[in-house]
């Protein structure tokens, strides 16, 4: 995470939840990771409060670290970690300098259930595909992370827009 990164107290309770429950039942980040259906660098990742679990993640390790309600009880804190504030309402933009990026799949929508089911909808090479299998979600959450951080920042793409649309 960069220096300038501001991580919240949820996250980090979270993350340290996540940690204190995984040692108490003697796990690696790898086991653990395997036990709920993630990688080993996105366990850590949420551990570290580098990233938001997600509601379903949240109740897999609920009941695979059996935590016994703690992480059920931190959903709806990290429900409102998603969006924060100073982002919402911008768009980034890919820069076509960039001749290769995690986007060149096609086109995908992230979205979570009011259940709290994490889904990814693709449409790749004339193929319309739901995915709910949590592996792959959250490879392709992995992914959508990967194209955000190729993107320009929402600074960057706010001050192309409008350069552009001065041009027009």
């Amino acid at each position: 995470m960069g220096a300038n990164a501001e991580v919240s107290v949820a996250r980090r309770v979270v993350g340290d939840l996540l940690r204190i429950h995984r040692v108490r039942l003697d796990l690696t980040q790898k086991e653990a990771g395997e036990r709920l259906h993630v990688s080993e660098s996105c366990l850590g990742s949420y551990e570290r409060a580098e990233r938001i679990p997600p509601t379903e993640f949240l109740r897999h390790a609920d009941e695979g670290l059996d935590a016994r309600g703690a992480f059920l009880a931190c959903v709806e804190m990290m429900e409102g970690e998603k969006y924060p504030p100073k982002f919402l309402g911008w768009v980034q933009v890919m820069p076509t300098r960039r001749h290769t990026h995690a986007g060149l799949n096609g086109p995908m929508q992230l979205m979570v259930t009011e259940e709290g089911q994490s889904l990814v909808y693709v449409d790749a090479q004339g193929s319309v595909t739901l995915i709910s299998e949590p592996l792959q979600v959250t490879d392709l959450f992995d992914l959508f992370g990967i194209l955000r951080a190729q993107a320009l920042n929402p600074w960057e793409s706010a001050d192309l827009i409008e350069r552009k649309a001065a041009q027009l």
